[in-house]
């Protein structure tokens, strides 16, 4: 008879550092069990408390990739970028793939483990997982 083996169940917490009362949510949730790991979104407005909360608590950190929402975080892009800096949101950045103008220079593949991503966008190979990566 085969034996089962044990699982280990991962939750995930999304969008840690996206503001203070979101970080405060996650912190209560991961110091009460419900959370096991968070996903930190680099260029939200509360990341820096979010990763100070982090080496407090020991929690368990991966990386959300953005690229719909707000400022893009290291070198200038144009084509992921509206006139005013900002990412173009979730339709904006749907548009620009659907119509192939997402200048191939400024995103390439990377292999990676785990990593999330806003607004659904999972660009995962079926190996190890492939994902859009911001040079």
């Amino acid at each position: 008879m085969k034996m089962a083996q044990e699982m280990e169940v991962v939750i995930n917490a999304d969008d840690f550092g996206y503001s203070g009362p979101r970080n405060k949510g996650i912190i209560e949730a991961f110091t009460n069990g419900l959370v096991s790991s968070v996903s930190l979104l680099i260029n939200a407005t509360s990341t820096m408390e979010a990763v100070e909360l982090a080496k407090k608590f020991n929690i368990p950190m991966g990386l959300h990739l953005n690229l719909t929402e707000g400022i893009p975080v290291g070198k200038k892009y144009t084509s992921l970028v509206g006139s005013e800096g900002f990412f173009l949101g979730k339709f904006g950045f749907r548009q620009k793939l659907s119509s192939g103008t997402v200048d191939t220079d400024e995103v390439m593949c990377l292999p990676v483990a785990v990593v999330t991503t806003t607004q659904g966008f999972h660009y995962f190979s079926s190996e190890v997982g492939g994902v859009i990566v911001v040079k």
